[in-house]
């Protein structure tokens, strides 16, 4: 186990609330997070981290970070999405994790392609999908992008 495999264990546990979950459930860490080579040691450390309660602020921080740059390019799109905003940003932090960016735009044109990708394959035929439980379509959303 090295340092910067630690620290990538640790990122995707903030990144990920649902991870965190089901560690807190009792899942065993390594078999939620298959890509990383952690010893007991680690394991118990990263169990404990996921068990304070500050864990929780951490996943807000960072899901309020991700949330900023799209609530300040986007916000359009983001009013038009109104309650279904939660559950796209759920999907887009799910399909699209963090990559490094250096600027708010390239964030909001990722969760606008992610976006687009999530209309073509489900708005127009699942009847519960965001929008389509207002009558709406993604054209109304992407009229405001």
């Amino acid at each position: 186990m090295t340092v910067a495999g630690f620290q990538q264990a640790l990122a995707d546990l903030v990144a990920g609330p649902e991870v965190c979950r089901q560690v807190r459930a009792g899942a065993d860490v390594a078999a939620v997070l298959p890509g990383c080579d952690l010893d007991d040691r680690v394991r118990e450390r990263l169990v404990a981290m996921v068990r304070d309660r500050g864990m929780t602020a951490n996943c807000a921080v960072y899901r309020s970070n991700r949330l900023t740059p799209l609530v300040l390019n986007l916000p359009g799109t983001c009013s038009a999405l109104g309650s279904d905003l939660h559950e796209v940003l759920d999907r887009f932090w799910a399909e699209c994790p963090t990559e490094r960016f250096d600027h708010f735009l390239i964030e909001a044109g990722r969760f606008v392609s992610s976006w687009r990708r999530g209309c073509a394959r489900s708005c127009h035929r699942q009847p519960g999908s965001p929008l389509a439980r207002k009558g709406g379509r993604c054209g109304d959303v992407w009229s405001r992008l």
